[in-house]
């Protein structure tokens, strides 16, 4: 499937200056060759990504990273009762970029932040919840955005995108590949992050961590015990493997 067909008409589209006027234009480019993509208009949400796609880092330093990237999208209101941008956040140990849980009256901070993918949905395909989990929906959006190279996480930490403007819809065949890969995914990927943060935490031996993991697992519901949680970890990860192989090109490494 094209470029054109997943976007339409909506697709971003490629900057050119005056003098490349008479350049054939390329195919949108891979992230990792940068003579190229100096040539298209190519966002960076800085410090937006892990570093490690679909895998969560220290439990502090996940949701410090959800925050301060959901500060530089989100304008709260004045007469805000939703509790602030920490009541806008969404926290999952499946879907791991910052994905903004608006309010009536929220605004987008401005028109480049408007172009962050994950605030744009295919108008062809809403979620269902009788169909599949919020996480499903969303890591079949990611699988999309990324093999068709619309958006890519660095190892540095940065969410690299040619934006995303307006309405857009998908191609029903790939859309269907793509829930089939986020819902085979989304089991082995909950028990692998779980293990990370909690691993995380027992080696930082520090408080802090310890206490935002416990947090964290009673928002997701999570009642394992901690050495089931640290066993289906290892256990998942080869299950995760397979499937990110098929999207990714950063080397996954679940225990690092």
């Amino acid at each position: 499937m094209s470029y054109k067909d997943f976007f339409g008409e909506n697709r971003p589209t490629p900057h050119k200056t005056e003098d490349e006027q008479n350049i054939t234009p390329l195919s949108p480019p891979t992230f990792d060759t940068t003579p190229v993509v100096e040539k298209y208009d190519v966002m960076s949400f800085q410090g937006f990504s892990s570093g490690r796609p679909l895998l969560l880092e220290r439990p502090t330093k996940y949701v410090n990273r959800i925050i301060n990237s959901m500060k530089q999208i989100i304008a709260i209101p004045e007469n805000d009762q939703y509790g602030g941008i920490a009541g806008r956040v969404y926290l999952s140990p499946i879907f791991t970029l910052p994905m903004a849980l608006l309010h009536e009256g929220d605004k987008i901070g401005n028109e480049t932040v408007n172009r962050y993918p994950y605030l744009h949905f295919p108008t062809n395909h809403d979620w269902n919840v009788d169909e599949m989990s919020l996480d499903e929906y969303l890591l079949a959006i990611e699988y999309m955005f990324v093999i068709h190279d619309i958006a890519q996480e660095s190892s540095e930490g940065d969410l690299l995108t040619y934006g995303v403007d307006g309405d857009y819809t998908m191609d029903d065949d790939a859309w269907k590949t793509a829930c089939e890969w986020s819902k085979e995914i989304s089991k082995p990927l909950s028990d692998l992050n779980c293990g990370r943060l909690l691993g995380f935490a027992i080696n930082s031996k520090s408080e802090k961590e310890v206490d935002m993991v416990v947090n964290l697992f009673d928002l997701w519901g999570e009642e394992r015990e901690p050495q089931q949680i640290l066993s289906d970890a290892q256990t998942a990860a080869g299950d995760v493997e397979d499937l990110y192989d098929m999207v990714f090109s950063i080397p996954f490494e679940p225990f690092h």
